[in-house]
C-alpha cells in the first residue's frame, strides 16, 4: 500500500500529467490492485481549489467492509491508530496515513 502512496505522491506532483486518469493505472499495477486479504483497493479523489487533489486511498481490512458509509468521510477525519485490528479500515490521505494498522 505504501508502494500505490508513493507512487501516487509523484503523480501529484506532476502537475503536467492528469492526477485522476494515472492513479488508477498506478492502483492496478501494484498487486492487480487488490490489498492483503484480495480486496480491491478504494480511491477516492476530491478536487481542491485551483489545479490540485486530494485523495484517500482505503483498504477495507480483513472483513472486506469499509468502516464508514461513504468513504468521503476520511477527508475530514484525524489520524488514529488501530494496531491489532485487521478488520479496520486502512486508509492513506494524500501520503500520509489516517487510519493506520500496522501492517
Amino acid at each position: 500500500m505504501q508502494a500505490i502512496v508513493s507512487r501516487l505522491e509523484a503523480i501529484k506532483a506532476d502537475r503536467e500529467q492528469s492526477f485522476k486518469a494515472k492513479s488508477r493505472g498506478v492502483i492496478a499495477s501494484e498487486a492487480s490492485g487488490l490489498d492483503q486479504w484480495g480486496n480491491p483497493f478504494v480511491l477516492i479523489v476530491k478536487d481542491n481549489e485551483g489545479p490540485s487533489y486530494s485523495y484517500v486511498l482505503i483498504s477495507r481490512g480483513s472483513d472486506g467492509q469499509l468502516d464508514v458509509a461513504s468513504p468521503d468521510v476520511y477527508f475530514d477525519e484525524k489520524e488514529e491508530f488501530i494496531l491489532g485490528q485487521p478488520e479496520r479500515d486502512i486508509v492513506f490521505r494524500d501520503g500520509l496515513p489516517l487510519k493506520n494498522a500496522g501492517k
